[in-house]
């Protein structure tokens, strides 16, 4: 990587510019069938797919001194679909980070940012609150880092998220959100390969507002406002081992998630195991993942006179290679596929259903 030194000589600059192009199947989460009006539309109505192009530059200042560092990073990408325009995403995001060394090996850290994300269409796959895939969103996080000894840490976080979805005129979707973390991670050194185990409890407390319009009326619309609690508890377990030359990585990761919703019938539990390997040898780079997670619902039926409750399988899988061309230069291909199956009878609804999609991408990075 080559690194620019700006204007003082602690300053470094390091930014990436990446451009790609891949196909997509299944851009908005659609169901494989579904019944309108007594008439069954299949995949070939449904399923919105296509070719697509992304760009996208990273930067990133950093100033580093023995008790303190400033970084700034500022981000911006866009992908364009040729078939299906209205998939077009572009981002910003923009974040500025501040560590300060309080003690020995104690840091503590505040880095705010902002993310924007712009794209046409909503997601329907969970049909209790319909969010637009356009947001906006700013997060401020408290980081404080303890070194425990015996090659362990304890690394604290205590925050607060504002989501604002993007809505017709006069609508409004938001969300507000305390949250804390714990981690604790114990290293092992070994004359063949590193482990580290890491724990991880989080817990997040959303309030959504949800403002929509229940007339058609354009002159004098009428709007209803529901709010809704929704209490995220996070409990992730990973182990990793990385070799002594640092030719593999492999990660175990055991993750479950409690969604507790204080008004309604809408909380659930989730369980999921995780395998993450890579691979590198001289300027090759192979990367594989998978993903299994079963979510229960505690009181949500799929269906209005269906007695038992709903239930998600998802399977997430990912395969990927990268090859250096130069030292600041390579080249990669990836794909990804995620399949959702549920056990909902309901024919004519878009939520609660299967669906599966998945991309395929190849492309070059360059770091300057």
């Amino acid at each position: 990587m080559v690194i620019a030194h700006l204007t003082y000589a602690q300053w470094e600059r390091k930014s990436k510019l990446g451009f790609s192009g891949g196909y997509e199947s299944n851009v908005f989460l659609n169901p494989p069938s579904l019944v309108v009006d007594g008439i069954t539309m299949g995949r070939d109505q449904l399923l919105e797919s296509g070719t697509f192009q992304r760009v996208y530059l990273n930067n990133t200042f950093v100033l580093d001194t023995l008790n303190h560092r400033l970084k700034i990073k500022a981000n911006v990408g866009a992908s364009i679909y040729q078939t299906e325009i209205k998939a077009n995403r572009h981002t910003y995001d923009i974040g500025v980070s501040y560590r300060k060394k309080v003690g020995r090996k104690k840091y503590f850290e505040i880095a705010p940012e902002y993310n924007r994300r712009q794209r046409d269409g909503v997601n329907e796959t969970d049909a209790v609150i319909r969010t637009p895939f356009s947001f906006r969103q700013v997060l401020i996080p408290f980081h404080f880092d303890y070194y425990l000894g015996k090659r362990a840490w304890l690394k604290t976080q205590v925050g607060y998220l504002f989501k604002d979805y993007d809505r017709v005129e006069g609508e409004d979707l938001y969300y507000r959100s305390p949250f804390v973390t714990a981690a604790i991670s114990k290293k092992w050194l070994g004359s063949e390969a590193t482990k580290k185990l890491t724990v991880t409890a989080n817990g997040q407390w959303r309030k959504y507002t949800d403002i929509e319009a229940i007339t058609s009326n354009a002159e004098d619309p009428e709007f209803v406002s529901e709010e809704r609690n929704w209490n995220y508890i996070r409990l992730n377990t990973e182990f990793e081992v990385i070799d002594s030359e640092n030719k593999y990585r492999l990660l175990f990761g055991l993750y479950h998630l409690r969604r507790v919703d204080v008004d309604g019938p809408n909380g659930y539990t989730q369980f999921s195991p995780r395998i993450q390997f890579k691979y590198k040898l001289k300027k090759l780079t192979l990367e594989s993942e998978f993903k299994y997670s079963l979510r229960n619902y505690l009181e949500l039926s799929p269906g209005a006179e269906n007695e038992t409750l709903l239930k998600y399988n998802y399977i997430r899988a990912g395969l990927g290679g990268s090859y250096d061309l130069k030292r600041n230069m390579y080249v990669f291909l990836k794909g990804r596929i995620v399949n959702r199956e549920s056990n909902s009878p309901n024919l004519s609804a878009i939520g609660f259903r299967d669906y599966f999609t998945g991309f395929a991408e190849v492309g070059m990075v360059v770091k300057f």
